[in-house]
Formats: structure tokens, C-alpha cells, sequence
């Protein structure tokens, strides 16, 4: 008795996927590493967080931001701010005070990351997740934007029940 031919193996096909899915851990892993590297959260009472965000704002230029939100889908960009020569950005810095928490985030995004995640545009609440209701995603800032700018103070954003998101970039 003759038995039949096996069906033929996939298991090029079933390696395929394993590494697809290892990649894809490896990814999010050097993702969330990269993360908690870039941020630090601290609780402050209010008369800290609003020393650290002076320190910040006074650090960033103390000049008029570059991105005002006069609503919640519009944002305009103040270009008379912009140098006839920019300094290359170095890296975003964001503070964050959410008072009902008694919580601040800070970040430091290095430059070469927001090019490489984001490519040409991100939007703000992509930076400020705690904000992204505020925020909305429709903000989309490109990084164009920000290189004509060069380091300086980008946003001061005063919200409701205290809350504030301060954004500024950095020279390498």
C-alpha cells in the first residue's frame, strides 16, 4: 500500500512570522526603553512647579513662544520670530505641571528621534499625551517648522484648572 505524498511544508513561511514577531517585540521594547530614558516624573507642590517652569521659560530665551493655539484647531506660528540664521536643533524639552496630580513631566526628545519616528510632522499631543484632550491631534507641527524657528521657546500653554505645557527646543 502506497502512502500519500506529505503536503508540502511551510516552514519558511513559519519562520517568516516568527522573526516578523520577534522584530516587532524588539521594537517595542527599545521603544519603551527610549521612553523612560527621555521622561521624569516628580511630584511638586505648586509653588515648586511654577519655580522649575520660570527656570525653564527664563533657560528657553524668555521670548514670546513661536506656537500660539487660538483654538482648539487652529494653531499659528509666529515667523518674525525665526532667525535669518537658526542654530541646528539639538533636542525638544517639555514640561508638563498637572496640578490635580501634583505631577510634572519632563522631557528631553533628542532631534534625531523625532526624524526618525515621526518623519516630517508630529503632531503636539504626541509629545503630551496628558494634554491630547486640550491639544487635539489635528496640531501638526513639522519639523521644518522647527529647524526655521532653531532652539528657542515654542510653546507656554496656560489651560484649565492650572494645568501647563511649556515646549522648547535645544542646541545640540
Amino acid at each position: 500500500m502506497t502512502e500519500a505524498p506529505a503536503p508540502p511544508r511551510r516552514s519558511w513561511l513559519n519562520r517568516l512570522l516568527i522573526l516578523f514577531g520577534v522584530l516587532t517585540l524588539v521594537g517595542l521594547v527599545i521603544s519603551a526603553a527610549l521612553f523612560f530614558a527621555m521622561t521624569d516624573w516628580q511630584t511638586l507642590t505648586p509653588e515648586q512647579a511654577e519655580a522649575r517652569l520660570a527656570e525653564a521659560r527664563a533657560a528657553a530665551g524668555g521670548t514670546e513662544p513661536y506656537i500660539q493655539v487660538l483654538s482648539e484647531d487652529e494653531i499659528v506660528l509666529r515667523h518674525e520670530l525665526e532667525p535669518a540664521n537658526p542654530a541646528p536643533i539639538g533636542a525638544l524639552r517639555l514640561l508638563a505641571w498637572m496640578p490635580e496630580r501634583s505631577k510634572m513631566i519632563s522631557a528631553r526628545v533628542p532631534a534625531w528621534f523625532l526624524r526618525l519616528k515621526s518623519g516630517a510632522s508630529f503632531g503636539l499631543d504626541s509629545l503630551a499625551g496628558e494634554f491630547a484632550e486640550e491639544l487635539g491631534g489635528r496640531k501638526l507641527l513639522r519639523m521644518e517648522d522647527l529647524q526655521r524657528r532653531g532652539p528657542g521657546l515654542l510653546l507656554d500653554l496656560r489651560l484649565d484648572r492650572g494645568r501647563r505645557l511649556l515646549l522648547w527646543s535645544e542646541a545640540p
